[in-house]
């Protein structure tokens, strides 16, 4: 990823730190994610929400493995 500077005025930095504040992220993110609204590009889903959606695949084929196992052991005992 690259890093952008750029100079803000005190109105704009303190509004900034009040958003990321509010919203528990850094004012970078908040930043970042104006800059990608601005641009017209689809917002990136937070990596919490991120992390959880792998999470549900993870658990999801888990419990399919499982599944398997089950109907393996049923079919063909000695491979258990």
């Amino acid at each position: 990823m690259r890093s952008v500077g750029v100079r803000v005025g005190d109105y704009v930095y303190k509004a900034l730190v009040e958003r990321a504040r509010a919203e528990g992220v850094s004012i970078s993110e908040v930043v970042r994610r104006a800059v990608v609204a601005y641009l017209g590009f689809p917002a990136e889903k937070p990596l919490d929400v991120r992390v959880r959606e792998l999470e549900d695949r993870v658990a999801e084929l888990e419990r399919k493995v499982s599944a398997l196992k089950r109907t393996l052991c049923r079919v063909a005992p000695e491979e258990c």
